[in-house]
């Protein structure tokens, strides 16, 4: 038998096992045209493992699945798609399969999607994280996959580029206060509408609200946020109260809020001119084209702050007649009320088209005008002006206690907009913890940073007993007093060369030989010609980082304290023997409830004293949740980077390795751990790891290295011993 009839013959073979398992004509058909079209792409040898995974879907996943799956393999818009790299794209799908079933038709409907904006080897990055993502959770898994989820999302625009609001957020904080001297709170913008209402920036009260990402020019990104972020705050320093509705037609209150906008952006002009130049960059409007509504607003905006724009249309031309002959009025919000009114009164008359519900303000860096009306909340009502109101937060019903969407059981509670920037009663936060930042997260498996990834909320902790540290001197009298005098006896850092002294034991030589050619030169030489040595300086700062998940409310034989209590002490003792020495010390309680709730507890921050405030927190750490290490060392790296000294040192104590409810991979967390100590050694930072016992041995010499790990088999001896390794440490 030659070749050519053994693979017609198992070609036939194959096809008859599909035809004769009773999958039904429709799948069959899907398979024999998928089955052409692999052959002829990618030769037969890929004809055996596609029968077997077509097989599989049927029976794992359904006939519907089966012809989708079927569909996708000959239309994979992967460039280039090898023959290697479709065996492992279908090897991953029955991987799906025989795991999660129930993600296979999302994965496949969204595949067209993903593979536009990824290669074949950032598809796979891209499926590894969301599996992780979601590994424990089903819910998260089907968001992820169906392109709905922040993390999804943003992996996607963070492989094609594409600049999002997370990584300019900090940026436009500063730039805010910088520019505008104002402090708002930015939020994403987190309309469920489709479309263009996600891509709108929004003003509710304090709150700015952003898109996730702007469509368009990737290389405008930046400039388009800084736009947006900016006319926001014009409308916040420049803008007045709300305008009332009353019987304004939707035409009216469109262009009134048109006029305001340009209002605002003029005066932070006058003030800042560069800004006027990053708004027009905007403003592309041909001054000529069918005189549509949209297009004539869009003509009157570009008008209204381009002098030296002049369109065709006489009622644009008009309204900016109107606007600049009111320059003197500008600092008056009602000058937009009133060029509103009759501009919407002319554009009437002509009987000109407006939609509001199809109305979209441009460009595409304005705010969707919801901030600057008075919307009456009356539903029974029915002006139609309703019809302008977008999907978004609105600050003025969420102040009245009138939710905009009724929260479901259990559901997250809605920040409390009113109370932004003011002090709120401590047992609300000990409940909801306070977001500080996003940290990256390494993932071992693709051999990359996932950006933003784990986010770290502070926690208020429970004030316990103010009469701490009176309690510590009488159980611990002894190894107190011996902490103190072994801090007293350490030399205080190294010494420094002292260069043109007045007097000293050596000779500075360079000022010797300056004095020597003064002399030659008849010149008057220098006095200050000796060498001598500063007094010892120490230039340190200490992270306490303490571990308080839940295995830490352990007991510890032979002393009736658990291990927290322990840790609680330990670092209490160490802290008063740094005291006397002025150096900067914060310490900081940590654990974790997953990726999106890393918990930390501030003990005591660099510029706080050591005072009973410090007893209160120390005393009143409660153990729970698990331990993501990872991002508690990089949290403690942000804020000790703010610190000048020359060294800085972060000193974990841990009972056992990193964990989280969210990781099945143990290697995962470990690998995180060990990157994150990593990225601090390169920051000039050195982290020290003190093991908890035997159980914390097995991997902590792995993620911090021999010389940077202790274990300590007896815990009851913690107390005693911190300080003194401490000591060692920075002697």
């Amino acid at each position: 038998m030659d070749l050519t009839q053994y693979e017609s013959e198992k070609s036939s073979d194959l096809k008859l096992r599909i035809q004769a398992a009773g999958y039904g004509q429709i799948v069959y058909r899907a398979y024999e045209d998928a089955y052409e079209r692999l052959a002829k792409n990618f030769g037969i040898s890929v004809l055996s493992p596609f029968t077997s995974a077509v097989s599989l879907i049927c029976i794992k996943s359904g006939k519907t699945n089966c012809v989708l799956f079927c569909q996708s393999a000959i239309n994979l818009g992967f460039d280039p798609l090898t023959h290697d790299a479709f065996i492992q794209w279908q090897t991953k799908i029955i991987e799906i399969t025989k795991e999660f079933p129930f993600l296979l038709r999302i994965l496949l409907e969204n595949l067209s999607q993903t593979t536009k904006l990824l290669n074949f080897n950032d598809w796979l990055a891209w499926l590894s994280t969301g599996l992780r993502y979601g590994s424990n959770n089903t819910e998260k898994l089907i968001s992820y996959f169906s392109l709905e989820s922040s993390e999804s999302l943003n992996f996607l625009y963070h492989q094609t580029g594409t600049i999002t609001f997370g990584f300019l957020k900090e940026r436009l904080q500063l730039e805010l206060k910088a520019l505008f001297a104002i402090s708002p709170d930015l939020r994403i913008n987190i309309s469920d509408k489709r479309g263009s209402g996600l891509q709108r920036a929004s003003l509710s009260g304090p709150v700015f609200f952003l898109p996730n990402v702007f469509s368009g020019d990737k290389h405008l990104a930046t400039q388009t946020y800084q736009a947006a972020a900016f006319h926001l705050a014009a409308h916040r320093v420049y803008g007045g109260p709300p305008f009332e509705v009353g019987q304004l037609k939707p035409m009216q209150i469109a262009i009134t809020s048109l006029i305001e906008d340009a209002r605002v952006e003029m005066l932070a002009a006058k003030e800042m001119p560069g800004l006027l130049r990053l708004w027009k960059t905007f403003h592309d409007i041909s001054p000529e084209g069918v005189n549509t509504a949209p297009r004539m607003f869009e003509r009157l905006s570009r008008a209204l702050i381009d002098r030296d724009y002049y369109p065709t249309d006489a009622w644009v031309l008009k309204g900016k007649k109107m606007f600049f002959a009111a320059q003197e009025n500008w600092y008056d919000p009602r000058i937009s009320r009133v060029i509103g009114n009759l501009l919407g009164n002319d554009l009437g008359q002509l009987r000109v088209q407006f939609n509001a519900k199809d109305y979209i303000v441009e460009p595409k860096y304005r705010d969707d005008n919801n901030g600057l009306w008075a919307f009456p909340d009356d539903t029974t009502q029915q002006p139609q002006s309703h019809e302008l109101e977008v999907d978004s937060v609105d600050y003025r019903r969420l102040s009245q206690n009138e939710d905009l969407n009724p929260p479901a059981q259990n559901a997250p509670k809605q920040p409390d907009y009113e109370n932004i920037g003011k002090a709120k009663p401590a047992e609300l936060l000990e409940q909801d913890g306070q977001i500080v930042k996003k940290f990256p997260e390494y993932d071992y498996d693709q051999k990359k940073l996932r950006p933003n990834w784990v986010t770290v909320k502070e926690y208020k902790i429970p004030l316990g007993s103010a009469s701490y540290w009176g309690q510590l001197e009488k159980e611990y009298p002894q190894i107190i007093r011996r902490s103190e005098k072994l801090f007293r006896s350490l030399v205080l850092g190294d010494t420094y060369r002292l260069k043109r002294q007045k007097e000293g034991e050596k000779l500075d030589l360079d000022a010797a030989i300056s004095a020597a050619i003064s002399l030659r030169t008849a010149a008057w030489p220098e006095q200050n010609v000796y060498e001598g040595k500063s007094k010892p300086q120490r230039s340190m700062a200490t992270y306490l980082l303490l571990d308080t998940s839940e295995s830490t409310r352990d007991q510890v034989s032979g002393v009736q304290k658990s291990i927290i209590e322990l840790e609680r002490d330990a670092a209490a003792i160490l802290a008063k023997a740094i005291a006397p020495l002025g150096e900067p010390l914060a310490i900081t309680g940590f654990c974790s409830d997953g990726k999106d709730d890393v918990r930390v507890q501030p003990i005591k921050r660099f510029e706080d004293d050591l005072n009973v405030i410090t007893a209160m927190n120390l005393s009143g750490l409660t153990p729970g949740y698990s331990t993501r290490m990872g991002a508690a060392l990089r949290y403690c790296g942000d804020s000790l980077n703010k610190i000048q000294t020359r060294r800085k040192l972060i000193m974990l104590i841990t009972d056992g390795q990193p964990s989280d409810i969210d990781v099945s991979d143990f290697k995962y967390l470990i690998s995180d751990t060990k990157q994150a100590v990593s990225e601090l050694k390169n920051m000039g930072i050195d982290v020290f790891c003190v093991a908890l016992g035997e159980n914390s041995n097995a991997r902590t010499q792995e993620i911090f290295g021999k010389s940077r790990c202790l274990v300590i088999n007896n815990l009851k001896s913690l107390p005693e011993k911190l300080a003194p390794i401490y000591f060692k440490l920075t002697s």
